[in-house]
């Protein structure tokens, strides 16, 4: 595993201190980006060979204050995997293709 620190920022902005972390698995990697200051990460894991297709991602963060502070979690897992001209796909009559992809309306 890799790591490195990094702060990002502007005078008028500062995002504080960012790691970002490598790890190679048997067939994926994992690439995880950690906003140490705003306890904030997301993880994607990718195939470790071209064209390195998303496997699934994660983000986590913190909500709320005092007793109410609460660690979310969202992920998401390719599916499937459908060919075509996306850029112009948009309309009403192309939601059967969210279908092939087993996504909701």
């Amino acid at each position: 595993m890799a790591v490195i620190h990094i702060e990002i920022g502007t005078k008028s902005q500062h995002l504080g201190r960012v790691d970002l972390l490598f790890q190679a698995q048997v067939k994926t990697m994992v690439y995880e980006i950690q906003y140490k200051d705003l306890d904030w990460t997301l993880k994607i894991i990718f195939q470790k060979e071209f064209p390195f297709q998303i496997e699934a991602w994660e983000e986590s963060n913190i909500s709320g204050w005092g007793k109410s502070v609460k660690k979310l979690i969202t992920k998401a897992v390719r599916k499937k995997t459908i060919m075509f001209d996306y850029w112009n796909k948009h309309n009403n009559k192309d939601l059967l293709l969210r279908k092939k992809l087993d996504l909701s309306n």
